[in-house]
């Protein structure tokens, strides 16, 4: 058994240990950009350990298969894309029409550049469309729905922003006409008093 002591060595050898977390982050990039280029389906499990510069081994050290790595470098590309979806410029108090517009047009220029091929997502689950029980599929389509749910929760934001400001110019409006019948009341007294008098 290797054991590791708190310098980060391996005792029974003497050398570095590598860090195991840095080694799957390499493999899902490099598995993520063949897959995006050349299909699920072309590319090879000894591909993406030479361009991970990692073992076969080492690769199923991490990866029970190469449905579980595909699965897992979704996962990974979700989160860097929910990260980007959390950056879009959906400001909660912008009229909600201005926000979508907002959306769509970011969409527009990311989708029009001259490298887009579609999203990875989009790629492999078209790869996959006859293996409907696939982990990969689950996880695209939890992917898909995370931006439509990011929105509609920005929406209702907005929506409810607007309803408290609607309802503080509400009751503003109502204090003014309170006080205008305050006002009107009192100089009603003052002229039946004077009437009066």
């Amino acid at each position: 058994m290797i054991t590791e002591d708190r310098g980060g060595v391996n005792s029974l050898i003497g050398k570095p240990m590598r860090n195991r977390l840095a080694t799957r982050k390499r493999m899902l990039e490099a598995a993520y950009e063949l897959f995006y280029r050349h299909g699920y389906a072309r590319v090879s499990v000894d591909q993406i350990g030479d361009r991970a510069g990692v073992t076969k081994r080492t690769l199923y050290d991490h990866f029970r298969s190469k449905d579980e790595l595909l699965a897992a470098v979704l996962e990974f590309q979700h989160e860097i894309a929910l990260a980007y979806f959390q950056q879009w410029k959906l400001d909660e108090t912008q009229d909600i029409a201005e926000m979508i517009d907002h959306l769509f047009a970011d969409l527009a220029r990311w989708s029009a550049s001259r490298r887009f091929t579609a999203t990875g997502f989009t790629r492999i689950v078209m790869e996959l469309a006859d293996l409907p029980g696939h982990p990969a599929r689950k996880i695209a389509s939890r992917h898909k729905a995370a931006p439509r749910e990011l929105v509609r929760a920005r929406v209702r934001a907005s929506r409810d922003q607007i309803s408290r400001d609607a309802r503080t110019r509400d009751r503003a409006s109502y204090r003014r006409c309170d006080c205008v019948d305050a006002c009107s009341r009192k100089s009603r007294l003052r002229r039946r008093r004077r009437r009066s008098s």
